[in-house]
């Protein structure tokens, strides 16, 4: 492998650092390269002793990650954790109250959402099931005000009403999820930055 193509190779590894720690490991291995053909390696030779540009940028970013730890933990703790307490305060006094009401009208929207669709299989199953259930129940003060067609129908559009509700409770959770993670996220990245 060529010096150009290592280095190429070792650039497009250390993609994601920032552009001052690639130009500075850039220079180190560009001048290891002028240093070492100087002293009459051939640029395979140097390539091949220097190994593979992927395992390069990997103890580049721990060396670099290590060095950060280092300034974190030496003069960074107090502003981490004023901004880590005051995040949490922020999170529990503002955020868990209307989160929670969030949480309870999710959960009301999908009980309401089942019993449409349950109370709807329920009307549209009695007209086949009523000579079952008068065995049981005393239903004829229901059966003579409504027709049992208009029983059966009805039941089956309650049924697709719920049908369509819980679809929409599905969509609207998938929504509410996708936003908590999110929210998660950015407050983790606020910590952590």
């Amino acid at each position: 492998m060529t010096e150009k193509q290592y280095l190429n190779a070792l650039k497009r590894e250390l993609r994601g650092l920032s552009a001052d720690d690639r130009r500075n490991i850039m220079d180190d291995y560009r001048e290891h390269f002028r240093q070492s053909l100087e002293a009459g390696q051939t640029e395979n030779a140097v390539a091949e002793a220097l190994g593979s540009p992927a395992d390069l940028a990997l103890d580049a970013r721990e060396e670099l990650g290590t060095e950060k730890f280092r300034e974190t933990s030496a003069g960074n703790v107090i502003r981490i954790s004023m901004s880590s307490l005051s995040l949490l305060l922020f999170n529990a006094i503002v955020v868990v109250g209307p989160y929670a009401g969030l949480v309870g009208a999710m959960a009301g929207l999908w009980a309401g959402a089942v019993s449409i669709l349950v109370s709807g299989v329920a009307a549209a199953l009695f007209v086949p099931l009523e000579p079952l259930l008068r065995i049981w129940l005393p239903l004829e003060s229901i059966a003579g005000v409504m027709p049992r067609v208009a029983v059966f129908f009805g039941g089956i559009a309650i049924a697709a009403l719920g049908a369509l509700a819980v679809i929409g409770m599905i969509y609207l959770t998938r929504w509410f999820i996708i936003g908590t993670v999110k929210y998660a996220r950015m407050t983790w990245r606020i910590i952590t930055s």
